[in-house]
C-alpha cells in the first residue's frame, strides 16, 4: 500500500508542479504527518523532492525530473480522457481503479498533451444514458460480473417485459456483458440459444459452481451483433406516421430519435406548422407513449394503430369522468 501511495505522490507533484502536504494528505487520504513521512521515503530513494516554507510554499519536484511515457501522439491522449467520461465503469465499481490510473497516466505525459487531455476531459461529456433513466448498475450487475469474469454458471430470475411474472433460468452460460445506451445487457447461452437479458430485470442472480461451456471460438461481438439484428426484426416492426406541430417538433425528434426511419432537420420550413415522421416502433404498447404530446400530435397510420389509440383514450376518459 506504502508504495502505490509513493508512485500516486510523486506523479500527482509531477503534474501540479507544487501541491501543500494538506492537499496531498486530501488527495492521498492520510494525514500532512504521512505526506513528510513520506517525502523523506522519496528522497532516499533518490527523487529530488524537496518542501519550501511560507505562504507560497508546499511540496515540489526539482525541475526536469519527470517519468515519461512514449508513444502517446495527442489525438490518443484526447481519446483516453474522453472516453472514460462514459459512467460505464462506475458501475463495474472500477471508479477509483480508473482515477488512479488516469492520474499516473497523466504525470507521465508530456506537458503539451496534459494541458490537452485535461482540456477534453473539462469541455467534453459523453452521457450514454437517456433522459429520466437512472443508473442500471446495483448489486445484480456485480454478481453478473462475477459470474463472467469467473467462467461459471449462474441462477436467475427475470421479468418479463410488460408484465409482473418471473420467468426461472436454473442454468445460464454468461459470456459476455455489454452497455449500450446506459443499459446493462448480458450476453448468455441457455440450453444451446445465445440470448440477451437485461441486467436491470434480472432478480436474485446466484452464481453457481458449474463451469460455463463456451463454445470453441466463440466471440462477444458476433453474438451481440446476431442478436441485436434479431431484436430489430422481431421488435421494431410496426411503421407509424405521425404529424407533429412545429412547436414540439424538436422534443419529438429527441425524444423518438431511435425511431425515426429517416433524419429530419427541424429548422427546414420555418414557416410550416405541421410536420410528417415516420418511426419504426416495437409494438402498439410503445407507439402509445406518443399520447403523451396530446392534440399536437396526431397519429396518421397504420389505421389498426390509430384504432387502438382511440380506444385507449375512451378508456382514459372513462376512468377519469366516471
Amino acid at each position: 500500500m506504502r508504495s502505490d501511495r509513493l508512485l500516486a505522490m510523486l506523479l500527482l507533484l509531477q503534474t501540479h508542479g507544487r501541491l501543500s502536504a494538506v492537499a496531498l494528505a486530501k488527495e492521498l487520504e492520510v494525514t500532512p504527518r504521512t505526506i513528510y513521512r513520506d517525502m523523506e521515503a522519496l528522497s532516499t530513494a533518490g527523487v529530488p523532492v524537496y518542501a519550501e516554507r511560507g505562504r507560497n510554499g508546499g511540496i515540489a519536484i526539482l525541475p526536469g525530473f519527470r517519468t515519461d511515457v512514449t508513444g502517446l501522439t495527442p489525438e490518443e491522449a484526447r481519446a483516453l480522457f474522453v472516453l472514460v467520461n462514459e459512467d460505464a465503469h462506475v458501475d463495474l465499481g472500477l471508479g477509483d481503479a480508473l482515477r488512479a490510473g488516469l492520474r499516473k497516466l497523466m504525470a507521465a505525459l508530456p506537458d503539451a498533451h496534459q494541458q490537452l487531455a485535461e482540456r477534453s476531459t473539462e469541455r467534453i461529456i459523453i452521457d450514454a444514458g437517456r433522459w429520466g433513466a437512472g443508473s442500471e448498475g446495483g448489486s445484480q450487475l456485480t454478481v453478473i460480473q462475477e459470474a463472467v469474469l469467473t467462467d461459471r454458471q449462474v441462477r436467475f430470475a427475470y421479468e418479463q417485459r410488460d408484465s409482473d411474472d418471473l420467468l426461472l433460468f436454473p442454468e445460464v452460460d454468461p459470456h459476455g456483458l455489454v452497455h449500450r445506451a446506459g443499459v446493462w445487457y448480458l450476453v448468455a447461452t441457455v440450453r444451446e440459444t445465445d440470448r440477451m437479458f437485461r441486467v436491470s430485470r434480472i432478480r436474485e442472480p446466484l452464481v453457481l459452481d458449474t463451469a460455463v461451456q463456451r463454445p470453441k471460438n466463440y466471440s462477444l461481438h458476433d453474438a451481440w451483433t446476431s442478436l441485436n439484428d434479431q431484436w430489430q426484426r422481431d421488435y421494431s416492426s410496426v411503421m407509424v406516421r405521425i404529424r407533429v406541430k412545429r412547436e414540439i417538433l424538436g422534443i419529438v425528434l429527441r425524444v423518438h430519435d431511435a425511431d425515426l426511419v429517416e433524419k429530419v432537420d427541424r429548422y427546414a420550413n420555418p414557416n410550416q406548422e405541421w410536420t410528417e415522421l415516420t418511426l419504426r416502433m416495437r409494438s402498439f404498447g410503445h407507439a402509445q407513449t406518443v399520447l403523451g404530446f396530446g392534440p399536437r400530435l396526431v397519429v396518421l397510420e397504420p389505421p389498426d394503430l390509430v384504432e387502438h389509440l382511440a380506444d385507449v383514450v375512451k378508456d382514459l376518459n372513462l376512468l377519469y369522468h366516471s
